[in-house]
């Protein structure tokens, strides 16, 4: 008789920020040339690709079981705030991220009475998002995406 287990658990946390925050920004953009810009962005980007597996083998009696869980809990941000920001062409706020998860579990059995199985679990969670708050902001063009 023989048993066996396998488990594999993939965390990606944590956050991604770009801000502007209580500052000010090209106070004299009166002398700036045409193609001045301020561009805030955040970007994150995260992939994973993980597995888990079992095998059971036995004359008589055996069992096996295998498990893989994949968990995304990331916030991305592009803020200013509490600022004064100015630009002769454009200030800009982007925010964006992608994920991609891919997991793949494999169960196999050999011998009578043998009994295996494999699960997997995938989970991602999380914001995006593109904002200016409580700020003054003299430009040709305001941009926000997120």
């Amino acid at each position: 008789m023989g048993q066996g287990g396998t488990a594999a658990v993939n965390l990606l946390l944590g956050s991604t920020k770009a801000y502007i925050d209580e500052t000010q920004i090209n106070k004299g953009a009166g002398q700036a040339g045409d193609t001045q810009a301020v561009y805030v962005r955040a970007v994150d980007i995260a992939h994973n690709y993980g597995g888990g597996g079992t095998l059971g083998a036995g004359l008589i009696y055996g069992g096996g079981a295998g498990a893989a869980a994949d968990v995304f809990a990331r916030d991305t941000e592009a803020y200013i705030t509490d600022s004064t920001v100015s630009s002769k062409r454009a200030v800009d706020i982007g925010a964006f991220s992608a994920r991609k998860l891919i997991t793949v579990v494999v169960s196999g059995s050999v011998g009578a009475g043998i009994l295996t199985g494999a699960s997997a679990v995938d989970i991602s969670k999380g914001s995006t998002k593109a904002y200016l708050k409580s700020s003054t902001v003299t430009t040709g063009d305001l941009h926000s995406d997120g």
